[in-house]
């Protein structure tokens, strides 16, 4: 099984100017401005991705190496959940 991570299918987003502002489900409000976190939210908008596929982008695009966009990757995602913006589904290989 593959862990792939989605936007939850109750949060409202929007991109306005170069940034990306959420309201989760609970009603917080969300705003993102940093460049990796602003690539991360847009790809997660396009499609579920796994972890992998987040990290291979954030190193794709910038001067980071692979074990540190493995953690801020995971941290990230960490948050993202326990803040209801992201859910995790599980599918066959």
């Amino acid at each position: 099984m593959v862990t792939r991570f989605s936007l939850h299918p109750k949060v409202a987003v929007r991109a306005v100017a170069g940034e990306i502002f959420l309201v989760s489900d609970d009603r917080a409000f969300h705003h993102a401005h940093l460049p990796t976190a602003i690539d991360a939210l847009s790809a997660l908008r396009e499609a579920p991705r796994t972890a992998d596929e987040l990290i291979e982008l954030i190193t794709t695009r910038y001067a980071v190496d692979d074990d540190t966009a493995r953690q801020d990757i995971s941290e990230f995602l960490q948050i993202l959940q326990q803040r209801l913006i992201v859910v995790t589904t599980d599918t066959p290989n």
